[in-house]
């Protein structure tokens, strides 16, 4: 995965979207910034009182009795977390039903999350060398709790995908001379930053997830700007979800 070397935000604590702690916006780390075929959606219904399941997710959820957290012990295999079967010793075969469960439920995950709530901090109006800072949700849109997945390199923090931020010079000329030539690109758009999407061992219910992303303008040619967000699957370059905002820079 080629790295991106952005705003040089900050890492965030993991969460399961649950604790109302988390409903002011939180600073990002940096990170990776594969190249990919993006995919777009609107990404912006709220969720409300009754979460509906995607259609054509596939999604089922059978009786499970713990989380894949504190006291439900997990072992390391093939790079992920594999929670031991919970079924009956006597359950014969499918009659346990959780031994033949993956060991995370990251990939039906991706017919749920979605993207919402993006603003720009300070509004969209602003002049060049300015640092533009962007809040965003990464958001359950079901009423299903869903395992992350372990993370093979410490192999303590659970996430469920990564975040990508692009930005992009609208118009005929597409170059930012200021931005370092080690940085990531993407057709037009240069790499910002990007993170895992950690999370704590369970996804929740619903569950809303408080983002920040910043960009230094400084040395920035005046004009029209796109910064794209995107969440892509854990394991690939695929994106998922994709929401994009708009600003302009005077001199």
């Amino acid at each position: 995965m080629a790295l991106a070397f952005g705003s040089g935000d900050e890492e965030s604590p993991p969460s399961n979207g649950n604790d109302p702690s988390e409903q002011s916006p939180r600073p990002a780390e940096k990170g990776g910034s594969p190249a990919g075929s993006p995919e777009g959606t609107d990404g912006r219904r709220d969720p409300g009182s009754s979460l509906p399941t995607p259609p054509g997710s596939g999604i089922v959820r059978p009786p499970r009795e713990g989380t894949g957290g504190a006291g439900d012990p997990v072992a390391a295999r093939g790079g992920q977390a594999e929670t031991p079967p919970r079924g009956t010793p006597d359950a014969g075969p499918g009659g346990g039903g959780e031994a033949d469960r993956p060991a995370d439920d990251v990939e039906e995950f991706y017919d749920a999350v979605g993207l919402g709530g993006v603003r720009a901090v300070g509004g969209t109006d602003r002049r060049v060398g300015e640092k533009i800072e962007v809040s965003y949700r990464v958001e359950n849109r079901t009423n299903i709790e869903f395992r992350a997945r372990l993370f093979d390199r410490d192999r303590s923090t659970y996430h469920a995908g990564t975040l990508q931020h692009w930005i992009e010079r609208l118009g005929d000329d597409s170059a930012i001379p200021a931005v370092p030539a080690r940085v990531a690109r993407d057709g037009r758009r240069y790499g910002v930053s990007g993170r895992i999407f950690a999370t704590l061992a369970t996804i929740g219910a619903a569950a809303r997830f408080e983002q920040r992303v910043s960009v230094d303008t400084t040395d920035y040619p005046a004009g029209r700007y796109r910064l794209d967000i995107e969440f892509r699957e854990a394991d690939s370059a695929r994106v998922v979800r994709r929401e994009s905002i708009e600003f302009d820079l005077g001199p």
